[in-house]
């Protein structure tokens, strides 16, 4: 294809679109594009696909307003709106309860006509339900008798010292333990025995009890076990006592802050020795100062005896027992204090101090 002549306006061959509307292909170009490919037709459609699905058209009059309900009803049965069953519990309730009703009234009518009349007892029968002056109670003596190891109840344990006048006999509190510690200061080295009246009642030892402690005792109290050699100052022991430790209307009432005070004062008229009572001091001091008052008495030679008898052989010329009682207060009491009579120290001497704190 030539080039028109210059000056004509027609573009060049090379610029003008082909017939196809392409642009023409430049001299010693090849061919076109290609037209691209067809898409592909499936010739066995799904038959399982769904129809695409289309806007739903409401019916319109012919100006384009939505006809009356009742075109959609048109032709259409009545059909009765479902109601839920009615409940028939409410006549049976109302029938058992005047069932019930009815079987009270006829009850109470029964009782009312056949009740004895209060007016027809007779004195035989008076005599029969109502006690007479000659009931009377049972002395709690004489329950003791019929008390055992087995009725003194939890917390407690049985206690028979027999017969005499002053043995007890009934029951006493766990808990009541008595803590001695015994010292032993002879003249000159002895061979000392020392045995308890009540050995089973012991719940600690030291050393080992067994049949009796024998030691062997120097004027400055220190101790020998013999049989094993070992070296003590004292023999330690704890047991339950044989009858119930109990405020009584004497002893004294000692402030917490005052303790220390009061025991510094006391125990030298007992008869101990300053080892002695700081012994006593620093192992009571911690369960008296704490209390608001505490309630202290000591008890007499023959109340000692009566929970615990030593037998010391050889027997020791002078021989202190030093026991308190003790109960914590949160209010003070009335007590009548206590007076002592100062032992004097000669001899072989044997010192023993306890207490029992009062549940």
């Amino acid at each position: 294809m030539s080039d028109p002549p210059a000056g004509s306006g027609v573009p060049p061959a090379a610029n003008r679109p082909s017939s196809n509307g392409q642009p023409a292909a430049s001299p010693g170009a090849g061919p076109g594009p290609r037209p691209g490919p067809t898409p592909y037709q499936n010739p066995y459609p799904n038959p399982y696909s769904t129809p695409p699905l289309r806007p739903y058209q409401y019916p319109t009059d012919e100006l384009g307003f939505p006809p009356p309900e009742s075109a959609f009803t048109a032709g259409q049965p009545d059909l009765p709106i479902p109601q839920p069953p009615r409940s028939r519990g409410w006549r049976l309730w109302v029938l058992v309860m005047a069932g019930a009703v009815v079987a009270s009234a006829a009850g109470f009518a029964a009782w009312a006509l056949t009740r004895p009349d209060e007016d027809s007892v007779t004195p035989a029968d008076s005599a029969t339900s109502t006690p007479t002056d000659e009931t009377t109670e049972s002395d709690p003596a004489d329950d003791d008798d019929d008390t055992d190891d087995g009725q003194c109840g939890e917390g407690y344990y049985w206690v028979d010292q027999g017969d005499c006048e002053q043995c007890y006999r009934g029951c006493v509190r766990e808990g009541e333990d008595v803590k001695p510690i015994l010292y032993l200061y002879p003249t000159e080295e002895t061979r000392v025995s020392v045995k308890l009246s009540n050995p089973e009642a012991l719940t600690a030892q030291y050393p080992a009890y067994g049949d009796g402690w024998e030691v062997v005792a120097q004027p400055d109290g220190d101790l020998t076990q013999v049989g094993t050699g070992l070296e003590l100052y004292s023999l330690y022991y704890e047991a339950r006592r044989a009858r119930p430790a109990e405020v009584t209307g004497t002893g004294f009432v000692v402030p917490g802050d005052q303790t220390a005070a009061f025991l510094e004062e006391t125990l030298p008229k007992l008869g101990l020795s300053p080892h002695e009572a700081q012994e006593f001091i620093v192992y009571w001091l911690p369960r008296w100062q704490d209390n608001a008052y505490t309630y202290v008495r000591f008890e007499t030679a023959a109340e000692i005896d009566q929970n615990q008898t030593l037998t010391i052989t050889p027997q020791p010329e002078t021989l202190i027992r030093v026991r308190a009682v003790f109960k914590a207060l949160n209010e003070p009491i009335e007590v009548t204090p206590q007076t002592f009579t100062t032992p004097q120290r000669t001899g072989f001497v044997a010192v023993e101090w306890g207490a029992t704190e009062i549940p």
